[in-house]
């Protein structure tokens, strides 16, 4: 495969190399279009620093993907030989674009880049191959998927649609969102599914913890809204689902939401929905428009479906658990790892990339109930309260059967957990970290392990576990004396 590691520093000199002749241009050039006001303008030929970062961001993170892809073909592509001679000919591309010393970077095409990336079929349908059974992806994986949702599939028009959507999640502007449900997303099982893969895609954060996907305490807010959203419209599909195969499919696809209600409170911190859908059960409205139906008033022959859904977020969500325990709730296992990429969107995905990369999806129902685990509630309570997770609780009231449900999503104040416990590791290897179950991002299993690993913590110092959750140190004392290198 060659060495990459040292490829790597030598693309880290083009690179170098690269930002440094751009800014070199820009000091040469700038004053004489200033002094003769080019009538083309200054942006004609000026690279400004965003887009020279954008460009090296964007090659830095591929290359560390195909890197670390690279190591793990083989151990874990079945069809491994194939595997590594793709990757090795995508990385071989990739080096020939920069040519001899870096000569060809200036004309470096992103768009190429991209296509070399995801035209690698052993590579991306080994991704895709993982989605489907409900497997949880690999760092490298996940930073793949990542730049081609963030680069290629969330476009301008999705963008702006998607900020439209959290502009109307408030509670001065929840009758528009409620238009859009009823007009445009209910309008089809397409639109719905189209509706939860665009909010699936966008929601996508790879590898990177909230506020460094986000950006901004704005998009933070954004995405937390969106997240509460998005398992609305998950169990309005679940509902219909459920209905459908009460009457085996012979009922028309007519449904509204009838009432909607959305509050932002501070005590606790939470975002929450309540709705009303109605679905008909009148196997004479096939061919009724759907404007009527949604026009109608005290239609009799509906089901109602009475969903909740509660988003505690903060530093603090977690202690919401247990003002919950006291009811029965169900975990909801598949949402312990932050992948959030649905059915809905390996369907949507299947249909705008070429079928060499993403197959069909036919399997994904059948391998995802085969993985499910059986977390019981007391794991979703240590997990949620040892990982500091923020969580979303659904309830769905349908004929005369109530459901409670909970997913655990991580929060900032994970990570920051997570870094108190990877910067105690390297200062004393004797205190086990579960670095590869925290790259795999499985919650379940960090949390287990956790567990498992407190007491022998606690006998190198006995504050040393609860450092690692709060980051709280006594006076006088330092994280080297907490990790037990200093006495």
């Amino acid at each position: 495969m060659g060495n990459h590691h040292a490829d790597r520093d030598q693309l880290n000199k083009i690179l170098t190399d690269y930002q440094n002749t751009l800014n070199e241009w820009n000091d040469r050039t700038y004053e004489a279009f200033m002094a003769t006001k080019s009538a083309l303008g200054e942006e004609e030929y000026l690279i400004t620093p965003t887009e020279v970062r954008g460009d090296i961001r964007a090659i830095q993170t591929f290359w560390d993907g195909m890197v670390a892809a690279d190591k793990e073909a083989a151990n874990n592509f079945k069809q491994g030989t194939a595997g590594l001679m793709a990757i090795s000919k995508t990385i071989a591309s990739f080096m020939n674009d920069f040519g001899n010393g870096g000569a060809n970077m200036w004309r470096l095409n992103m768009n190429k880049l991209q296509n070399i990336m995801f035209q690698d079929e052993i590579l991306m349908g080994t991704i895709h191959a993982k989605l489907l059974s409900g497997e949880v992806l690999s760092y490298a994986e996940r930073e793949m998927l990542y730049f081609y949702l963030q680069n290629v599939f969330l476009g301008t028009d999705k963008r702006k649609e998607i900020e439209s959507i959290v502009e109307m999640i408030s509670e001065e502007r929840i009758e528009d969102l409620m238009y859009r449900l009823n007009y445009q997303v209910l309008a089809s099982e397409e639109s719905l599914v189209e509706e939860m893969a665009l909010i699936q895609a966008y929601l996508f954060r790879g590898n990177f913890r909230l506020d460094k996907h986000a950006g901004s305490k704005e998009e933070v807010k954004a995405q937390r809204k969106l997240r509460a959203y998005l398992t609305l419209l998950s169990n309005y599909k679940l509902a219909m689902a459920e209905l459908a195969k009460e009457s085996n499919g012979e009922l028309p696809f007519l449904a509204k939401v009838d009432h909607l209600f959305y509050q932002d409170i501070e005590k606790p911190k939470a975002y929450i929905f309540e709705s009303e859908l109605l679905m008909n059960i009148s196997r004479n409205m096939k061919d009724f428009p759907r404007e009527e139906f949604i026009e109608i008033e005290n239609y009799l022959n509906v089901s109602i479906s009475k969903i909740n859904v509660t988003y505690y977020h903060g530093s603090n969500a977690h202690s919401q658990l247990k003002e919950e325990g006291s009811r029965e709730l169900k975990v909801a296992s598949d949402n312990y790892t932050a992948e959030f990429i649905g059915a809905e969107l390996m369907d949507l995905l299947d249909s705008k990339i070429s079928k060499g990369i993403f197959g069909t999806v036919s399997d994904y129902k059948a391998g995802k109930e085969e993985l499910q685990r059986d977390i019981s509630m007391s794991v979703a309570e240590s997990a949620a309260s040892n990982l500091k997770m923020e969580m979303i609780v659904t309830e769905n009231a349908y004929f005369f059967i109530n459901s409670l449900e909970v997913q655990l999503v991580p929060s900032n104040a994970t990570y920051d957990m997570l870094d108190r416990w990877e910067t105690v590791n390297k200062i004393n290897p004797e205190i086990s970290y579960p670095k590869q179950q925290i790259l795999s991002q499985d919650w379940v299993e960090v949390t287990s392990f956790f567990n498992d690993k407190e007491s022998s913590m606690d006998k190198i110092n006995p504050d040393l576990s609860e450092y690692i959750k709060d980051g709280s140190l006594s006076e006088g004392e330092t994280v080297e004396v907490i990790a037990g290198r200093v006495k």
